[in-house]
């Protein structure tokens, strides 16, 4: 398939971006810059209200530890790092779920419609699967689908509707955050899916409808696609720019889920990530015929198995 005149101008993400260079460049008490965005560019560690945050300063790949922090955030952003595998959107559905039920606002992004699809579908599920869809007041920017459309939902053709508290639920591409009439209905969360491929000029502009991040996704995954020469850093997603030249978070910066139920032990030994620990097949969620199935290719080389058909047999009539 050819496709022509696919580019998709920056539209309002230019403007976000300059507002903020001059915010910083020309201090004004009364227009300060986004503190969420300054601590990204800054690599700060991520800040808490008083009181709160991981024990003892140092971040876990427990989930249920993740929820006792993530609605404490104090305007900046922790990253989630994990390998395939590791359970990111189901994390990540479970954090949107904790933090619409203590009564934040969430939102949603991502580098694609089906990242942001992917994350959306699995919360509303989890609303479902606990009987609390009531609860959800969801907006999907993007025209209703034919088919697939999720009951209770609001799709929207125009980002106009999400230009209010109406909502506690907002999902939709990063040229939805940058629009600068989201600035007085900042959701509380924005939560980024697949960030290893997104832009950080794209993540601090979608910053501008957010007062924190919760940023997902893995570098060594998927990395971000980039076509054109970019010095100094600038071409590096938001999760490499956090890392800088480090392959894993540390623990006292982000979250580093070290568990895969789809890598192979022997994969897993390759890969850079060397505190990567890999399920085994009893322990996995993989359903026992698969796992029986899988376990009958030993290794992680590429195995060709022959399936010999027997020739029917001629017939006289």
């Amino acid at each position: 398939m050819l496709t022509f005149d696919d580019y998709v101008g920056p539209m309002e993400k230019p403007g976000v971006l300059f507002h903020l260079a001059e915010q910083i460049v020309h201090p004004d008490p009364a227009d300060p810059p986004s503190r969420v965005s300054m601590a990204l560019l800054a690599r700060e560690r991520p800040r808490f209200i008083r009181g709160f945050g991981p024990e003892s300063g140092l971040f876990s790949d427990d989930l249920e530890s993740t929820l006792r922090w993530v609605g404490e955030l104090d305007e900046s952003y922790v990253a989630v790092q994990g390998p395939p595998g590791s359970g990111k959107t189901y994390s990540g559905s479970h954090i949107i779920y904790a933090l619409i039920k203590s009564g934040k606002r969430v939102g949603i992004t991502a580098m694609s419609h089906a990242a942001i699809d992917n994350l959306f579908d699995a919360t509303y599920e989890v609303f479902a699967e606990n009987g609390e869809l009531g609860l959800l007041r969801a907006l999907r920017r993007g025209k209703k689908p034919k088919i697939g459309a999720l009951e209770g939902v609001r799709y929207a053709a125009s980002g106009n509707d999400a230009e209010s508290t109406a909502f506690n639920l907002v999902a939709g591409t990063t040229w939805l955050w940058a629009r600068p009439q989201l600035r007085p209905f900042p959701v509380d969360v924005l939560v980024v899916d697949e960030a290893g491929q997104l832009a950080l000029a794209d993540a601090v502009a979608s910053a501008n409808g957010a007062k924190n991040l919760i940023l997902l996704g893995d570098p060594l995954q998927l990395s971000q696609v980039a076509q054109a020469e970019h010095p100094d850093g600038s071409g590096a997603s938001v999760l490499e720019h956090i890392l800088g030249e480090q392959a894993t978070l540390p623990e006292d910066q982000g979250v580093f889920i070290s568990e895969t139920r789809r890598m192979h032990p022997t994969s897993a030994d390759s890969s850079p990530i060397r505190s990567m620990k890999v399920a085994s097949p009893a322990t996995s969620r993989v359903p026992n015929r698969a796992r029986s199935s899988a376990l009958a290719f030993a290794g992680s080389r590429l195995f060709i198995r022959i399936a010999r058909r027997n020739r029917p047999r001629k017939r006289t009539l």
